[in-house]
C-alpha cells in the first residue's frame, strides 16, 4: 500500500511532453505537460519523464481504502488501482536502493557509518518516508515548518540491533517536502558492528531494515 504523504515513482511509457525537474517549493502539480491525481487529490511532482514520474502522495486520503491514479500526459490519461493505508514506511539508504547503509545521521550531520560508529546514549537522526498524516496539517508538497514542528499522528518504534530505541521525534524534515525525520537515542546493550540493522514500525507497517555502524 501508499501512505499519504510518500513519495513514488511511477514508471512507464509516453509519461511526458520531454522531461522535467522541480526546482522550488510548493512543488507544481504539473511538470513536463504531466499531472498525476489519487481519487480527486492532485499530487504534487518532483520529476517528470517520458518513463518515469516521482510524485508526492496527497494527504487527506481515507486510510484501508482503493483509489484510482491517474496520469495524464498531454489529453492523454492511464489509470490503474493503489491502496492507501495509513503508513507505509522506509529509510532512505546511502546506495539509493532501499538496502545497505541507511541515511542515518548524528547531531553533527555525519553519516552514521564505518569510520563514524555511534554508540548507547547517543542521538541519532534517521531520515525516511512514508510516515502518514502529521500534525499541524502540512499541503502535500509545501515545505514543512520548523515552528511548529509538524508530527506524525501515529507513533513511531524503533528497534536499532533488535534493542527498542527511544524516540524524542517522529514528523516532517523542516524545510522539505515529503521527508520524515525520526531522532532517537541508541539503546544499550547493541553487539557493535558496521551493519547494525535499524527498523521502524508505524501503524503495524515494519520498514525494511537498513544498516548503521555501532562501536
Amino acid at each position: 500500500p501508499l501512505a499519504p504523504g510518500a513519495l513514488v515513482s511511477i514508471f512507464g511509457r509516453r509519461l511526458a511532453e520531454g522531461s522535467s525537474t522541480a526546482t522550488t517549493l510548493p512543488l507544481p502539480t504539473e511538470l513536463a505537460g504531466t499531472g498525476v491525481a489519487v481519487g480527486e487529490r492532485r499530487s504534487p511532482l518532483l520529476y517528470s519523464g517520458e518513463t518515469q514520474v516521482n510524485a508526492q502522495i496527497p494527504y487527506g486520503l481515507a486510510p484501508n481504502t482503493r483509489y484510482q491514479l491517474r496520469v495524464r500526459a498531454g489529453r492523454s490519461w492511464t489509470v490503474t488501482p493503489v491502496l492507501v493505508a495509513e503508513a507505509q514506511p522506509a529509510i532512505f539508504t546511502a546506495s539509493q536502493t532501499g538496502r545497505g547503509q541507511g541515511v542515518i545521521v548524528d547531531l553533527n550531520a555525519r553519516l552514521v557509518a564505518p569510520g563514524n560508529a555511534t554508540s548507547a546514549g547517543e542521538a541519532i537522526i534517521i531520515y525516511c518516508a512514508g510516515l502518514g498524516e502529521v500534525d499541524p496539517p502540512v499541503a502535500a508538497g509545501a515545505a514543512a515548518p520548523s515552528s511548529p514542528l509538524s508530527r506524525t499522528v501515529k507513533e513511531v518504534s524503533v528497534t536499532i540491533g533488535g534493542k527498542e530505541a527511544q524516540v524524542f521525534f517522529s514528523g516532517l524534515a523542516p524545510g522539505f517536502a515529503g521527508l520524515y525525520q525520526v531522532n532517537v537515542f541508541v539503546p544499550e546493550g547493541i553487539a557493535p558492528g558496521n551493519e547494525v540493522p535499524v527498523v521502524l514500525s508505524i501503524a503495524g507497517q515494519r520498514s525494511p531494515p537498513v544498516t548503521i555502524a555501532v562501536r
